[in-house]
């Protein structure tokens, strides 16, 4: 973000861009109750103001994708409209390469999961040792694994790869709270997955990824802990005893 960008920059991303008049906006969406709408002349993008907001908003209308709607964090007109022409190039790059237009690493994510977290545990809303775990987990077993790898990129995979880490080399890890070399208890486990699958509804309702690109994380991976011993079959025993 904040890359300067030239007329003749911009004007190859227009091909891509939705500017039909037809292309508007559906009722229930916030633009509907928008107040001071105001096209940018040339670009595929509104200025609005949302109600009880005093900054200004952009529609970003590119083609073949959902309508993208951010803050432009300005009360100016004029700065408001340049960061908005400013951002146009990286977001139509986001949702070609990511279908997102707000691409971020899963410690981004995870760093504002445990912000948000942090909050919530200072207003009440959650228990002061269970976000001590929150953090503990996150930044003991989650960061050191997962790293700077896009969270729009994940699959069922990085999941099962992450507990047979966790089943072996992420024992006694500083995410855990003993230094055992024993499996996690399956409650420990539970909860250790209850805080990975908050951190991807973060980025799913904050628009960091669709839905469907999230990794399902179940909550019953009772497998994990089989030890089952070596036996005979009904028919090696029959073989053994003639």
């Amino acid at each position: 973000m904040g890359v300067r960008v030239s007329a003749d920059f911009t004007e190859p991303l227009r091909h891509f861009c939705d500017t039909r008049p037809e292309a508007i906006t559906p009722k229930n969406s916030p633009m509907a109750y928008a107040k001071d709408k105001a096209p940018i002349s040339g670009y595929p993008i509104d200025l609005y103001h949302r109600p009880r907001s005093s900054l200004w908003w952009a529609k970003f209308k590119v083609k073949g994708y959902d309508r993208v709607e951010l803050s432009t964090g300005s009360r100016e007109f004029e700065t408001a409209k340049a960061w908005a022409i400013n951002e146009l190039p990286e977001i139509v790059a986001n949702l070609k390469r990511y279908g997102t237009a707000k691409a971020r690493t899963f410690k981004q994510v995870a760093t504002e999961y445990l912000r948000e977290c942090k909050t919530k545990e200072e207003t009440g809303q959650m228990a002061p040792e269970r976000y001590r775990r929150a953090k503990r987990i996150t930044e003991g077993l989650f960061l050191p694994y997962f790293k700077q790898k896009p969270v729009n990129a994940f699959t069922d995979r990085d999941i099962n790869n992450w507990l047979a880490w966790r089943m072996t080399k992420g024992l006694g890890k500083r995410g855990t709270a003993s230094r055992a070399t024993q499996k996690p208890a399956k409650g420990t486990l539970r909860t250790e997955l209850s805080f990975l699958r908050g951190i991807f509804y973060l980025g799913v309702r904050e628009g960091y990824l669709h839905h469907t690109q999230a990794p399902r994380i179940k909550g019953d991976y009772s497998t994990l802990y089989t030890d089952r011993r070596d036996h005979f079959s009904q028919e090696e025993w029959h073989k053994l005893e003639a």
